[in-house]
């Protein structure tokens, strides 16, 4: 399409020239019944009179007076393929080749087919800070929010603080530390934990059993956030569609909830 489609500068025609196409006959014209040989043709509505109009003429006729079309078949043109036809596995392997799913680059994990999705999409989100906490609420216009966490009152509610440096966050992975044998260790960010994470140990299998034990604990850390009573700040709709009627469910304490991620890797962890 002439006007419709991106073939020759940055943009659309259409949206270069506003007034020009305003004037246009037919909107939907193709390149070749506007460029001929030798020629260029027009099918003006009224001719352009205003000066704006005018303009726009000039600087449309400079830009396709030289272009020169050819009898070859329009085809779509793949540039990440060396043989310029579109391949899934290509685009696959530039997606997980590039560096951009954290902030800073570092620490990217890759997923882990054994963690359920909803964890890995937590953890995703978790380290662009995508997560509805009091502070990204706040910046999304949401009332009625407190930036302070409503457990430890000592900080703002954001994603490091809510699944790491939260009073009730720092005793979760107190334990799950000494249990999986990690020494002495402190995570601030997630950015951190994720670079522990991703260059921990030699053994791919133990690698993934701990990847798969602090996903499985940053995640209970932020459903007990949400449903729990540090959480009543959370509009009603809004907190429903985080906890997936999780509401329904019994209330269980933390450290059972602890007890049970233990239980649930205890099988597949071989340290």
């Amino acid at each position: 399409m002439f006007w419709h489609d991106r073939w020759i500068g940055d943009a659309t025609l259409k949206e270069s020239f506003p007034e020009l196409y305003k004037l246009e006959r037919k909107k939907r014209c193709k390149i070749s019944e506007r460029i001929k040989p030798g020629d260029i043709s027009w099918d003006w509505k009224a001719s352009p009179t205003l000066t704006v109009q005018l303009s726009e003429a000039d600087t449309l006729l400079d830009l396709v007076c030289n272009f020169q079309l050819n009898s070859r078949r329009d085809e779509w043109i793949c540039s990440i393929s060396s043989d310029k036809v579109f391949h899934v596995d290509v685009l696959r392997s530039k997606i997980d080749g590039r560096n951009t799913l954290t902030p800073t680059g570092e620490g990217l994990i890759n997923r882990i087919h054994e963690v359920p999705l909803k964890v890995n999409c937590f953890m995703w989100r978790a380290s662009m800070d995508r997560i509805p906490t009091a502070t990204a609420l706040l910046k999304r216009g949401v009332q009625n929010v407190t930036s302070t966490c409503s457990y430890c009152e000592l900080e703002d509610e954001d994603v490091n603080h809510v699944i790491l440096r939260c009073l009730m966050a720092v005793k979760v992975w107190e334990w799950v530390i000494i249990w999986c044998g990690l020494g002495e260790r402190k995570f601030v960010t997630i950015g951190e934990l994720e670079k522990f994470l991703s260059q921990w140990g030699t053994c791919p299998i133990k690698q993934k059993n701990l990847i798969s034990i602090c996903s499985g604990t940053a995640w209970l850390i932020w459903k007990t956030s949400v449903t729990g009573s540090s959480r009543r700040f959370v509009p009603p709709l809004l907190k429903w569609r985080i906890c997936s009627k999780t509401d329904a469910k019994p209330r269980v304490t933390l450290a059972s909830q602890v007890n049970t991620l233990k239980s649930s890797f205890s099988c597949t962890l071989h340290f």
